[in-house]
């Protein structure tokens, strides 16, 4: 969108040819770490399959079919609640906002509705065929959120972006704004689609978000016809933000015990097995794991009220060695516990 709207940048695309070059050859040996491991070098093309088809098992722990379930949490990601609970800090959600968020969120609607009343002539316009596919794009927008494929809505955001294009041409910094509005769009239909929601991934909308909230403050500055109401508005939001950042972080517990039993699992598995990266591992926190091991760890979680299900999908892997958080998961059969110490268990299995 920021290419079709820039003439100028349509002259650098040989250097974005180079680029995108110099970024397959970097992924060269991630590619090798990822085929000898797991058989392909593009692992991540499963993820997109299942992400344009929406397709996830209910053993995931972020499985949800809220489709508004980003939207609802906004708040907290802007601002959320301190919490010792280590868990709400991975999870933000589950904290509640801060009056902090209230008010960005107030001030963000309000440089909206003057964005929008400004643009009114969207719809008031002469340009008839523009503003039917305007309007009949704008409803199919909001009809197939989170209905369909994110795939077919990227198409249709695109084609929303170029329809206010047309109508209202390249005034008013309008490229910027249409394509942070597709960035925010994009990424916001993606997720929600998704049956699997987690909090983190909704960072890759907040840089959008980060400059609706500037937008809305030079909007709400204009329409003030004061000098210094940009400068004051602009310091307050920001030292609101900063002061939210300190309280969130002062408040965030400094260490969690669990962390110090797995790296000492995996230091001890290390040691007990020197063949390791030969076997195949799996863990209920298989991340953490391929990071301690240096070598890939299959996620692989026993869910109790879903415990077919999740063995059906463990015996798939059929890992030699599984490392669990003793207490919080059933040994599957055919394992026996052959290290369980500081909350976390390694079982192997019996040959």
């Amino acid at each position: 969108m920021i290419i079709l709207t820039d003439p100028s940048l349509r002259l650098k695309l040989p250097d974005i040819g180079r680029g995108i070059g110099l970024g397959v050859l970097l992924y060269i040996p991630f590619g090798y770490f990822f085929y000898r491991n797991i058989g392909t070098p593009l692992p991540f093309t499963k993820q997109v399959s299942s992400t344009v088809t929406g397709s996830a098992t209910s053993i995931n722990p972020g499985y949800s079919t809220d489709s508004l379930y980003y939207l609802k949490h906004l708040p907290e990601y802007i601002s959320a609640m301190p919490s010792q609970d280590y868990l709400r800090v991975l999870n933000p959600s589950l904290s509640g906002p801060t009056p902090i968020a209230l008010i960005v969120l107030t001030l963000i609607s309000a440089g909206l509705l003057i964005i929008i009343w400004r643009n009114r002539d969207l719809i008031s316009t002469d340009n008839l065929r523009g503003k039917i596919i305007f309007i009949v794009i704008s409803a199919a927008l909001i009809f197939t959120f989170g209905r369909i494929s994110f795939a077919l809505s990227e198409v249709l955001i695109f084609l929303w972006a170029l329809s206010i294009l047309w109508i209202r041409g390249n005034t008013d910094n309008i490229e910027m704004n249409l394509a942070m509005a597709v960035w925010f769009l994009a990424y916001l239909y993606m997720h929600s689609f998704h049956p699997v929601k987690v909090d983190r991934y909704i960072i890759t909308v907040l840089p959008a978000l980060a400059y609706t909230i500037s937008l809305s403050l030079n909007n709400i500055s204009a329409l003030m016809r004061s000098r210094r109401a940009s400068t004051v508005l602009s310091i307050a939001v920001t030292l609101l933000m900063v002061s939210s950042a300190i309280h969130y972080t002062a408040g965030m517990p400094q260490e969690y015990g669990i962390v110090k039993g797995e790296r000492e699992a995996a230091a001890w598995l290390m040691n007990h097995d020197p063949s390791y990266r030969d076997r195949v591992i799996a863990a209920d926190r298989g991340p953490a794991f391929t990071w301690y091991l240096g070598d890939y760890v299959f996620t692989r979680i026993i869910h109790p009220q879903r415990r077919e299900l999740s063995l059906k999908y463990f015996y798939e892997v059929n890992p030699d060695y599984y490392i669990f958080w003793t207490g919080k998961t059933e040994l599957p059969e055919g394992y026996r516990v052959i290290y369980s110490r500081d909350g976390v268990s390694i079982a192997r299995k019996i040959q």
